[in-house]
């Protein structure tokens, strides 16, 4: 039945099933179906099934289905069950001994080995080893640009390519903004695709250090007290000089306090593209090439919220909201951590990038988010949040009422919104947007950067 049914739920219960049962005749029937089975997607699954009830015996097998490329989807699903295992990393580790697996492979099947419960660093070398990534790294070369070029405009993907750019471990949204929303080490990307072609996208991630725009050098200074900083000058003025370093934090050095300084490189790291796969960087350069061009990726004329904060979950963060209410996360209660994240392109703040408080039995599991908005005139404001349904507000610490969108007086000066997003209603996401009021406040966002 697992072999000629079409139906995803059969096939899956139908594999679960057979899983379970832990003889001979089963592993072999088992293995025998991976190994039948039309679609790689589907022996991804019965690999993972299997590896729940026999670490040890699916490893060969899902080594070997590593030896070719896969999807991010099939790496997780053939050995995410296995890593859940507290022997799965030992088990795993075993099966590559002296194994070679493809080297895009072995870059999701390290992301998974990060995700795991337990990462085990030892896995991750093995992983790294046996797909031979200290000689993978991407290297620019005429051909490669050339191939990757055509690739990016036959399948280049810009909604896959947007999610890789905001990805953490990328840190693209540590050192860049887009339409002001994002750091500032780096130029703003707005409009990078209309004015730079494909080939130099791609050469700029490649080879960051030969493509460094002006005003973004970086310069080494070395102090008479040993300090040895790294930056991009912000000003020089008064014998003091202001550089922004790779983490976005501002470094003063006095100009009597500076016993060298040399000009520096780019700030993007090489190797940063390193580990995405061959269609994880075609699809991050479509997406590049997209901004400032008319379509999904443009910015529009609309007062939209960019740039936010959201509350981090900490020990203490949950225990001050367990301990009061919700409305605990509209104060500045010096506990609450939070971070800066950008919208999307389009306006969307993500839900799936927010991480949620579940504080009572019966509430559904929380995000917080806020922003500020800064007003030179006081008048009637009004804020549009959409659909109001899984959205809670507060404005300067105040719970208030939401109808989809806010309206109020407010004064000059600078005033907060926090949200709360309820992630069972709100699964994709929330936009905020500053309407205009005639005869009413003008206001304008206030970046999350301080900036």
């Amino acid at each position: 039945m697992a072999r000629s049914t079409d139906d995803d739920a059969t096939f899956s219960a139908a594999i679960a099933a057979l899983g379970r049962i832990d003889t001979d005749a089963s592993r072999a029937a088992f293995l025998g179906l991976a190994q039948a089975a039309r679609s790689s997607s589907r022996i991804a699954r019965m690999l993972g099934e299997r590896s729940r009830f026999d670490a040890v015996g699916s490893v060969a097998p899902i080594v070997e289905f590593l030896g070719e490329p896969r999807s991010e989807a099939e790496v997780v699903e053939a050995i995410g069950p296995l890593l859940g295992r507290q022997d799965g990393a030992a088990a795993m580790l075993s099966g590559l001994a002296g194994r070679t697996i493809d080297a895009d492979a072995a870059r999701l099947a390290i992301r998974a080995a990060r995700s795991a419960p337990r990462p085990d660093e030892t896995l991750i070398e093995a992983l790294r080893a046996a797909g031979s990534l200290a000689d993978a790294g991407w290297k620019r070369t005429p051909e490669l640009v050339a191939e990757l070029v055509t690739e990016v405009a036959a399948s280049g993907d810009p909604v896959r390519g947007e999610a890789i750019y905001r990805r953490a471990e990328l840190q693209c949204v540590n050192c860049h903004a887009i339409a002001g929303a994002g750091a500032v080490v780096g130029p703003d990307l707005l409009s990078i695709g209309a004015s730079a072609p494909v080939d130099y996208l791609i050469d700029s991630l490649l080879e960051p250090n030969d493509k460094v725009k002006e005003g973004y050098h970086s310069k080494v200074i070395e102090t008479d007290s040993g300090g040895l900083y790294t930056g991009i000058v912000v000003t020089v003025a008064d014998g003091l000089w202001t550089l922004r370093q790779a983490d976005g934090k501002l470094v003063r050095v006095l100009d009597e306090e500076i016993v060298d300084s040399a000009d520096g490189r780019s700030l993007m790291p090489d190797g940063t593209v390193d580990g995405l796969t061959r269609q994880e960087l075609v699809d991050l350069v479509a997406f590049l090439s997209r901004l400032g061009k008319v379509g999904e990726f443009s910015v529009d004329g609309r007062s939209l919220i960019r740039s936010w904060e959201t509350l981090v979950r900490t020990d203490e963060a949950h225990r001050l909201l367990n301990r009061t209410s919700h409305d605990s996360a509209a104060t500045d209660d010096p506990s609450l951590v939070w971070r800066s994240i950008a919208s999307r392109v389009g306006g969307v703040l993500p839900t799936v990038e927010l991480s949620f408080f579940s504080v009572h039995p019966g509430i559904p599991p929380t995000g917080f988010v806020r922003f500020d908005v800064q007003v030179t005139s006081a008048g009637l404001a009004e804020i549009s949040f959409g659909e109001s349904d899984g959205l809670a507000l507060w404005v300067d610490g105040v719970p208030t009422s939401l109808s989809g969108t806010w309206r109020g007086e407010l004064s000059e000066g600078k005033h907060r919104f926090v949200v709360a997003i309820d992630s069972t209603v709100r699964p994709e996401g929330i936009t905020a947007e500053l309407l205009p009021v005639d005869g009413g406040a003008t206001l304008r966002p206030i970046l999350a950067s301080g900036e």
